[in-house]
Order: structure tokens, then sequence, then C-alpha cells
């Protein structure tokens, strides 16, 4: 797939979208900098999604807005905002997927009440085949949320823990 650098308005944002190539067929699909740009915001992705265990693609944000994913959380009663920092890796995307993540959320608000500036961090557990969650202020190093997600038997489990996190 051959790509021009193009714009794409939406409310006021105007996204510019460039990548070097993306190549796909039946075994991977090959990402080269494929970047969205608004002003200061950025979400990029580079690599190889295949089903061997070397490749990966990885994903980084910077100063990337949460109003997206509102889209999502609307749906169940919830007004999310706020930004993003960080990276995400998928390895192995096609066969027995595993990921790693560090996202730092600042300036976050759920339906207008404030909640701390958060770290989410997600590992690969090899010998559980299950990737943790794990979300803590970032302030106080205080657990928020922590769980797992087991994608061969498309199952999750978080739990969530408020007392003593000012918000």
């Amino acid at each position: 797939i051959s790509l021009n650098p193009s714009s794409v308005e939406s409310g006021d944002n105007l996204w510019n979208i460039t990548t070097d190539g993306i190549e796909m067929d039946s075994s991977r699909v090959a990402i080269r900098r494929f970047a969205v740009r608004s002003d200061s915001q950025e979400l990029f992705l580079d690599g190889i999604a295949s089903r061997n265990e070397k490749d990966s693609v990885h994903m980084s944000l910077h100063n990337f807005s949460l109003a997206p994913f509102t889209q999502i959380t609307s749906q169940i009663g919830y007004d999310v905002n706020g930004r993003t920092n960080g990276y995400a890796t998928l390895h192995s995307a096609m066969k027995n997927p595993r990921i790693d993540a560090r996202i730092e959320m600042d300036s976050v608000t759920v339906s207008g009440v404030a909640v701390p500036n958060l770290l989410l961090t997600s590992q690969w557990d090899f010998g559980r085949s299950r990737a943790s969650l794990d979300i803590t202020t970032r302030n106080e190093g205080k657990r928020v949320i922590q769980g797992y997600f087991a994608p061969s038997q498309m199952r999750y489990y978080a739990r969530m823990q408020t007392g003593g996190v000012k918000m």
C-alpha cells in the first residue's frame, strides 16, 4: 500500500498522516514509519506484524489526547479526557501475541472529575501466557488497577482499588 502524505480534519484538529509504506501479504504486514500528527500530538507505528516471534510492531505516543477513546467510554456513561506519552510493543502479532507497554497518562478527567497522573505498564507473563496490566499513580506509586489479559482464552480480569487515592 502506498500512501501519499495527507490530512484529515476532525473537530478542531487537522491531522497529518505520513508513512514510508505499508506492505501486506498473507504472512505479514510491514509498517514503515506510519505517523499521525496534529500540533504537538503524535501517534507513531513502525515494525512488522507476523507469526514470527522475532517480529514486532512498536507504537509510540507523544502528548496524544485520550479524546478518541471517549467514543468508546461514552457508550457506558463516561467522558474521559487527558494526554498520553509512552510506548507499546506488540510481538508476534498474528500468532500468540505478546505486549509490553509503558504509557504515562496526564491531566486525566473522568466525567469532569480530575484523576491523578497515572502510569500504565504491561508485560508478557510467559509462564501464564498472559499480559499483566498495572495502573499506578505516578506521584505516590499507589496501585489503582491490576489485572491481566489472556488472548488464547479471550479472558481478562481487572481489580480497581481507589482507597487512599485522592480524586
